[in-house]
């Protein structure tokens, strides 16, 4: 007979699919590990941290493990399993259900008035889950960008759901820049400011967030993003003969093909420059994997035709891949973010918004970046390919995982307020 679960197995919503695709056997596969670790004492003992419903009921708000990449699944569970963990019962609302918030303020005055009273008449779903909660845990990922109603939304959620409802709301594992690059205007800025300084805590996962919030004034502990946990919990490294792996490519976010194509002319450039040159594989991946991505690889292969799909189905071998190769180089934050999870060489290419530098720059490795939209691109990555096989690459040692996982730990803020 098994052990007795010191809860209503059926009141915690797991996060998994009730189908027979392979996503819901991957899920059903993390649930049963969630299970583990959760009836598994540090230290080794048995029975639960907490039994789970003592804490009351958490909502995990923008949770994306079943969506888009591996990455996504990987950054996300970690704030589940904690929760979990701390004796909470977990309800989820997906990182869908905030890009479907159509009735948002358009201004600081407008988030002082009935709009949020509006939204929450308007959408059922989301009154009740508030209503229900304890506590809201935030996963803001890279979703708080840009002058768009999934940053105003987001923000008036998590805002009202402290002042509004009184209840503990802390914004983790998140980037914050209202205008990408650039600077936002004066009332977007306020905004976001004003909304963001509303609630409970804030951990921002990367040094230029944390730099945005300081000169606000709002304050922002330094954490990092989730994955690295994921990672570490399963064990996963940089393999023996690694470095005899493949050149591992990626694409990035708000690429369009003549970026793609650019890319794949600057390898094609280093691999008839350079003796030896590897093999070359293109990274896929996902629970709902990104459509761009063989849109990407469609413009790319022409170019490269030697180029493989590498299409992990699960978010330990979509990990393994970039911890096997020789080289990754690729325009995805969560790549580089596994990359420097299990210490594998990578090469960035900047992203939309400076999360990828902002989190590269914590370890001292910013300048292990490049500009896709520069003129230069192309010739600067062939020149960068040969540097990077000659040692000059993004690497992290012991020393840096163990503060990223220090960091990434800042993420459960909650903790400190139980």
């Amino acid at each position: 007979m098994g052990p007795a679960f010191p809860f209503d197995i059926g009141a915690v919503n797991w996060p998994f699919w009730r189908d027979d695709g392979s996503a819901g056997r991957i899920m059903i596969s993390e649930m049963a590990g969630t299970l583990r670790r959760a009836f598994a004492r540090p230290g080794g003992g048995g029975g639960p941290r907490r039994p789970i419903g003592s804490a009351g009921h958490a909502l995990l708000v923008n949770y994306t493990a079943q969506s888009y990449h591996f990455g996504c699944f990987a950054t996300s569970l970690p704030l589940y399993e904690a929760l979990i963990e701390d004796g909470y019962v977990v309800s989820t609302m997906a990182v869908e259900d905030t890009h479907a918030i159509t009735l948002y303020p358009k201004s600081v005055e407008e988030l002082d008035g009935d709009v949020f009273q509006r939204f929450l008449e308007a959408n059922p779903i989301w009154r009740r889950a508030l209503s229900r909660a304890d506590l809201v845990v935030v996963n803001g990922e890279g979703t708080l960008h840009g002058d768009y109603n999934t940053t105003r939304g987001l923000l008036m959620v998590a805002a009202h759901a402290a002042t509004t409802l009184g209840k503990r709301v802390y914004i983790v594992n998140h980037s914050m820049f209202p205008n990408d690059w650039a600077e936002a205007p004066p009332e977007l800025d306020a905004y976001c400011r004003t909304a963001a300084s509303r609630v409970t805590g804030r951990v921002a996962r990367d040094a230029a967030s944390a730099r945005i919030y300081a000169a606000w004034g709002v304050r922002a502990a330094q954490g990092f993003d989730c994955s690295p946990l994921f990672a570490a919990a399963r064990g996963l490294t940089r393999p023996a003969g690694a470095e005899k792996g493949m050149l591992l490519l990626g694409n990035g976010v708000g690429w369009t093909t003549h970026v793609a194509e650019a890319f794949a002319r600057g390898v094609r450039r280093a691999a008839e420059a350079l003796p030896a040159f590897p093999r070359i594989g293109y990274l896929t991946g996902g629970l709902v994997s990104p459509a761009e991505d063989m849109v990407f690889f469609k413009a790319m292969a022409p170019i490269l035709p030697e180029m493989e799909i590498v299409h992990p189905t699960t978010a330990e071998g979509w990990i393994g891949a970039i911890a096997g190769a020789r080289l990754t180089v690729t325009g995805r934050f969560h790549h580089a973010m596994a990359a420097m999870a299990v210490g594998a060489p990578f090469l960035a290419i900047r992203s939309h918004t400076p999360k990828i530098d902002g989190a590269m720059e914590l370890f001292g490795l910013e300048r292990h970046t490049m500009d896709s939209w520069a003129p230069e691109f192309e010739d600067e990555l062939a020149t960068r390919l040969g540097r990077a096989f000659a040692g000059d690459v993004a690497v992290t040692d012991a020393a840096d995982r163990e503060r990223m996982l220090e960091l990434a730990r800042v993420n459960f803020a909650w903790r400190g307020a139980d």
